[in-house]
């Protein structure tokens, strides 16, 4: 199986929140997203992770249920995202209004994550 890093996996989780507030009008999850150097990131989950640095996480930790809509944005987001390489992440992040209109570790307004994409993706 192919691991993802954790640098990647935080801007999957901002793709998936960003994706769900616009198909569904919901949180994915509840956590803040904050805008960091290298993008967006759910703080509490890259602390998780952060003794992985730059290899892949590896976890056998058993996940919640979650709903069928869930589900199908984050297997788009990975489908779509999935393949491509952390720091072409960050330059798509670093180039979307939310992450740019926040300052350097505060939090990415989810109104914000919302405006932006229903406007790129004409929702």
């Amino acid at each position: 199986p192919e691991y993802i890093t954790n640098l990647k996996l935080q801007k999957l989780l901002y793709y998936v929140q960003a994706i769900c507030l616009m198909a569904f009008n919901k949180k994915a999850f509840s956590s803040k997203i904050l805008a960091w150097s290298y993008g967006p990131v759910v703080s509490e989950v890259y602390n998780q992770y952060k003794e992985n640095h730059a290899n892949g996480i590896k976890s056998e930790k058993s996940v919640k249920k979650i709903s069928a809509g869930l589900y199908r944005i984050i297997d788009e987001v990975v489908n779509s995202y999935g393949s491509m390489d952390a720091t072409k992440l960050i330059d798509f992040t670093h180039e979307e209004e939310p992450w740019i209109e926040t300052k350097n570790s505060e939090e990415i307004n989810i109104d914000s994550i919302k405006r932006y994409f229903d406007k790129v993706y004409d929702n």
